[in-house]
């Protein structure tokens, strides 16, 4: 027997609370949250914004790198993708940006 409740049964999510324990804009808001120190910037053109942004979605799967530190602006067609990302990382997140479409300089 499939069990139904009643429509005086109150809604689960009220919109007035939810699940986070924070909300987002403290989240975003706390101290470290900018680039961490003695980041480098890699920018990387891309054919478009499409390419661009599915390769950030890639770099925040595959690097990891943290959404925050990344940027993309469009430039006529192309669009530009910039990371900032720790030394150490630099030549492997170049790698990843190749294999996701990152035109030649």
């Amino acid at each position: 027997m499939v069990e139904t409740y009643p429509a005086s049964d109150p809604v689960g999510n009220q919109g007035t609370t939810g699940a986070r324990a924070v909300p987002p804009e403290d989240l975003l808001a706390r101290p470290g949250a900018g680039p961490p120190p003695g980041s480098a910037k890699l920018r990387r053109r891309f054919p478009d914004a499409e390419t661009a942004n599915l390769a950030l979605e890639a770099m925040v799967r595959e690097g990891p790198i943290d959404r925050q530190h990344a940027h993309i602006a469009r430039d006529g067609g192309s669009a530009t993708l910039e990371i900032e990302v720790m030394p150490v990382d630099v030549a492997r997140i170049e790698g990843l940006l190749v294999k996701h479409g990152a035109l030649a300089d």
